[in-house]
């Protein structure tokens, strides 16, 4: 009875002085005698947990069916990542190029010995590192802002709005010429009472 193989295959149609090849590990579940692949090397170095890969460097699948609850915990995550149990550790992944000129972090930082705060920070080439989002354990979003920049917040497709030279918090801007092209916002409490404020067409203000 087997508990776990390695199987190495020609992956793709050989040639002359050409032998793609792959890499397949299989274990044995518990309760079972038969082998299930459980991750595969191709011969493009594409990695697939549980599915054969793609397109992708790393592609991972639950094979379980599990439904999301908002208010329960969610066991069968296909990646989790931990850090030292400790106040402002954290732990996350990070983005950059081949040679590393910009770099971005997402992750969490334990605020506190129960909770955790997601954050977003984004560096460029001079090294100056800066927090840009954070949502704690309460659901608080957080967008530090500096108004010698640009918007804060944009919220619409025109990329005009990204180079304005105005100094707003935030911008909501829709892509309609029409004289009825609106754009709004809209603050309600659980009675459905509510105030709107935006503009339709070249009116700057407009509040229900």
């Amino acid at each position: 009875i087997d508990s776990g193989a390695i199987e190495v295959n020609v992956d793709a149609a050989p040639g002359n002085g050409d032998m793609p090849g792959r890499m397949v590990f299989y274990t044995s579940p518990d309760g079972t005698t038969g082998l299930q692949e459980r991750m595969r090397i191709d011969n493009q170095g594409r990695v697939g947990i549980n599915v054969d890969p793609d397109t992708a460097l790393l592609e991972i699948a639950r094979t379980n069916n599990d439904t999301y609850t908002p208010t329960g915990f969610l066991e069968n995550q296909q990646i989790r990542i931990k850090h030292p149990n400790a106040t402002n550790n954290y732990g996350g992944i990070g983005f950059s190029n081949s040679v590393g000129n910009y770099e971005w972090f997402a992750g969490t930082v334990q605020t506190g010995s129960t909770t955790a705060d997601f954050i977003i920070q984004g560096a460029d080439s001079t090294s100056t590192y800066s927090e840009v989002f954070r949502i704690n354990s309460q659901g608080t979003v957080t967008v530090p802002g500096n108004l010698t920049a640009q918007n804060v917040i944009n919220i619409g497709s025109d990329a005009s709005i990204q180079t304005t030279s105005a100094r707003q918090w935030a911008t909501i801007k829709n892509t309609g010429t029409s004289s009825s092209d609106y754009s709004e916002l809209k603050i309600s409490n659980n009675n459905d009472d509510y105030l709107i404020m935006g503009s339709i067409g070249s009116n700057y203000t407009h509040i229900d």
